[in-house]
């Protein structure tokens, strides 16, 4: 009820006001948590199948930290932060850092203070799978679903801005 409905919004927005296609899976895969990204890749992999030519993969969540920091005021609204979180445990983390990179920065750009920058951690996420893979936090379990929600015309706008910068090549 909140990071698939987020999903499915940022889908909405991304299909409807950039015109740019989406597939969103609505699987869970975090019944016994220590295995959800283990049964994720096999939903990612069959994603990937269905669309090679995707540019991105997006792994969404809400943080398990504090309000005060998934917390932000942008333009007079409680606005979720956007944290993307970047696996170096493999070969070619290199270029998925560089798409959290761009993203941190379209975000910065529309709204000081959204993103919670880039953290790096020594683990895969899965983003070996693909080149364009991004594991995104907005907000976090403290965070109202509005909060949340008024982060995603930001997050959709970045994510369409940075997918432009990846079709062009």
């Amino acid at each position: 009820l909140t990071v698939a409905y987020l999903g499915a919004e940022l889908k909405r927005i991304l299909e409807e006001k950039y015109n740019i296609p989406v597939l969103h899976n609505y699987k869970i895969h975090d019944i016994l948590r220590r295995f959800a990204y283990r049964e994720a890749r096999k939903t990612i992999k069959e994603l990937i199948e269905k669309a090679p030519e995707a540019k991105m993969k997006v792994d969404f969540h809400r943080d398990g930290v504090s309000r005060n920091i998934t917390t932000a005021d942008i333009r007079g609204e409680k606005t979720g932060r956007i944290l993307m979180v970047v696996g170096s445990g493999h070969e070619r983390w290199r270029q998925n850092l560089q798409i959290a990179r761009m993203m941190h920065e379209k975000l910065e750009e529309m709204a000081p203070g959204l993103s919670r920058g880039i953290k790096e951690r020594s683990f895969i996420f899965n983003q070996d799978l693909h080149p364009g893979a991004l594991l995104i936090e907005v907000g976090g379990h403290e965070n109202s679903l509005q909060e949340a929600e008024n982060a995603l015309p930001y997050l959709a706008r970045a994510l369409a801005q940075v997918f432009v910068i990846l079709r062009q090549g």
